[in-house]
């Protein structure tokens, strides 16, 4: 497990509207090059706050602001859970 490759990877959903794109048409290859357990991996893709948390610690307001606006279901037409290009959230 690596905190630093989840906390890379969020950041970057966050900066990133091409990556978040990527997310939301091919989770598996835009998150390929960073190192994350299973668990890490369902975490992310959550976008749930308090799932982030429990790797990751307390989230700092940038990023916690940034995910509560696009909340779960970004990725999946609002069926589920994932990331999606709903904006930034900022």
């Amino acid at each position: 497990m690596s905190k630093q490759a989840l906390q890379s990877a969020l950041d970057r959903a966050i900066d990133d509207e091409g990556f978040r794109q990527q997310l939301a048409s091919d989770p598996n290859t835009a998150l390929a090059s960073y190192d994350l357990s299973p668990e890490e991996h369902t975490a992310f893709m959550s976008a749930d706050q308090g799932q982030l948390e429990q790797h990751l610690g307390p989230l700092d307001d940038r990023t916690s602001k940034s995910i509560m606006p696009m909340g779960p279901g970004w990725g999946t037409g609002g069926t589920g859970p994932g990331w999606g290009t709903g904006g930034t959230g900022m």
